[in-house]
């Protein structure tokens, strides 16, 4: 089998031909994906709800919560969302529940535990990982706190869905034109964000701040989670993962260059194996111990004095989380 225009060996064609890719087109963007053939975020069910709601929420200024799943899909997808909204100097409150004393997903405790705080104006919950199973959970949220409505961001799917009257972003949906099952949590908040800016640029709110943000600048966000949360390199995902790199590499935000740093790979060409072996483990470690808001700080965008700490004691709790697997 001969290279195609003598620059892509013969073996390779051979393997891309075993995998069913074998014509020139199909060959070419394998290879080479452009952020260009990205399906576009309204064709997802789900979408114009969401940022239209969303929309809602910002110009009253009501409150907005973002949950997210405390494993690095999760937590970075949520830092995503956050970043987006600081990017239009808006702030969000967030929740990353602690994985021995909360569990997985939405929990109604939290916010009962805090009912002052959710009764005082409508509420905006937009999930990011996790709430496609927490139907029974959001209609008792729902029934304590009638002015809280929810997003559900995820990327898990179920054979029957028993979520109340909610909004939920669908990827995976056959009826809809996106029709992508393999996004990760955090492709899947990456889309919201990109729907959610274009919505801001076409309604006039917000729109000279929406317009600034470069949206492949969080696809570092987007590549970190995708690769350690083992997510199949589809098309779009093979889009979205190889300018992550690019962006993880030139990355302007001070955390993500200070977790770089202490991965010894400040000044490296990233790739999946060193977001698989160095970079995810490190972020993983307070989540498995329990600490995933930890975890979080380093994420946001802002430099704070203690961002360096933040970083380096993920170190420490990577170590120790290898110690208890030694005991085990």
């Amino acid at each position: 089998m001969t290279s195609i225009n003598n620059k892509i060996p013969g073996v390779i064609l051979e393997i891309l031909q075993s995998k069913g890719i074998s014509n020139p087109e199909a060959i070419n963007r394998f290879l080479f994906p452009k952020l260009s053939e990205l399906p576009d975020p309204f064709k997802m069910k789900g979408m114009k709800k969401a940022t239209t709601l969303i929309g809602k929420y910002l110009k009253k200024n009501h409150p907005i919560l973002i949950w997210g799943d405390y494993d690095v899909d999760g937590t970075t997808g949520t830092a995503l969302l956050i970043n987006i909204f600081k990017a239009i100097d808006k702030d969000v409150h967030y929740h990353i529940p602690n994985r021995m004393t909360e569990g997985y997903g939405l929990n109604s405790e939290y916010f009962t535990t805090r009912q002052d705080f959710f009764l005082n104006s409508p509420f905006l919950v937009i999930t990011v990982d996790c709430g496609i199973s927490d139907g029974k959970t959001i209609a008792e949220i729902q029934q304590n706190f009638p002015d809280i409505e929810f997003i559900v961001s995820d990327h898990h799917t179920l054979p029957h869905s028993d979520l109340p009257e909610c909004i939920t972003l669908k990827p995976s949906d056959s009826s809809c034109g996106f029709h992508e099952e393999k996004l990760a949590g955090v492709g899947v908040a990456f889309y919201l964000a990109a729907g959610l800016r274009s919505f801001l640029i076409q309604t006039g709110l917000f729109s000279c701040k929406a317009k600034k943000i470069k949206l492949k600048d969080y696809l570092a966000f987007v590549a970190l989670g995708t690769v350690a949360d083992m997510v199949h390199l589809t098309r779009t995902n093979r889009i979205l993962v190889r300018a992550g790199f690019e962006a993880l590499e030139n990355t302007k935000f001070p955390g993500l260059k200070e977790l770089l740093r202490c991965c010894d790979i400040a000044d490296s060409k990233i790739n999946s194996e060193e977001i698989a072996f160095l970079i995810g483990p490190l972020l993983n470690a307070p989540g498995r111990l329990g600490t995933a808001t930890f975890l979080f700080k380093p994420l946001l965008q802002t430099l704070h004095k203690r961002q360096v700490s933040y970083a380096e004691n993920y170190l420490k709790l990577t170590t120790q989380e290898k110690g208890y697997v030694k005991i085990l």
